[in-house]
C-alpha cells in the first residue's frame, strides 16, 4: 500500500512502512546519473606517450623547448639539417650569388650550423629567437666578420628568408638572402 503525503512542500512516498523523501531519491538518482557519466568518459591520454619529456593535454602532446612533433619526438633544429642552396644579393651591388651551403645540429637544441655560409666563412651559427625566426652570432674568419643578422623560416621548412652584415677591411655591407631545399 503506497501513500503521499504533502507536508509543507516536501513529499514523503511511505512504501512498505518505509518513508522516504522526494529530496532523498531525487539526490540518489543524481548521483547515479554523474557516476555513470564520469565513468564513461574515456581519458584521452591514455594511449598517448610523448617523448623527451612531453606531457600530454587533453589528447596531445606539450613539447618542451627544442622539440615539436606529435609525440615531441623531433628536434626543432633536425628538420633543417642537409643540403641547402644560397641565393643571395649585397646592398651595393646588383648582382646575385649563388653558392651551397649545408646545416646541421649544433649542441643546442636551438642551434644551427651552417657549414660554407657567405662562401667564404666556415662556418656560421644560427640561434633560435622564435619558433620561425633565428640570429646569427658573430663569427670571424679571416678578415671577414659577420656582425649581425637574422633569418625567417616558412613554415613548409623549405625556404629561409634573410639578411645580414659582414665587415671586410673596415667596409660593411648588408646582404639579403634567400636559402632553399
Amino acid at each position: 500500500m503506497h501513500k503521499v503525503v504533502n507536508i509543507h512542500i516536501i513529499a514523503i512516498v511511505v512504501c512498505n512502512g518505509i518513508q522516504i523523501s522526494m529530496n532523498r531519491i531525487f539526490l540518489m538518482i543524481l548521483i547515479v546519473v554523474v557516476a555513470t557519466f564520469c565513468a564513461c568518459t574515456p581519458d584521452m591520454c591514455e594511449n598517448v606517450r610523448c617523448e623527451n619529456d612531453g606531457v600530454c593535454v587533453y589528447g596531445n602532446c606539450a613539447c618542451p623547448y627544442g622539440f615539436e612533433g606529435e609525440f615531441c619526438e623531433e628536434t626543432w633544429a633536425g628538420k633543417f639539417n642537409g643540403d641547402w642552396l644560397v641565393s643571395e644579393s649585397l646592398s651595393d651591388d646588383s648582382a646575385t650569388q649563388n653558392y651551397p651551403v649545408s646545416i646541421t645540429n649544433a649542441r643546442t637544441l636551438d642551434t644551427l650550423m651552417i657549414l660554407g655560409f657567405a662562401d667564404s666563412v666556415d662556418t656560421v651559427f644560427a640561434v633560435r629567437e622564435a619558433y620561425d625566426r633565428f640570429v646569427f652570432k658573430e663569427r670571424v674568419k679571416d678578415n671577414i666578420t659577420i656582425q649581425s643578422g637574422n633569418g625567417t623560416f616558412e613554415y613548409d621548412s623549405k625556404t629561409v628568408t634573410g639578411v645580414y652584415s659582414f665587415k671586410k677591411e673596415e667596409q660593411i655591407t648588408t646582404v639579403t638572402f634567400t636559402m632553399s631545399r
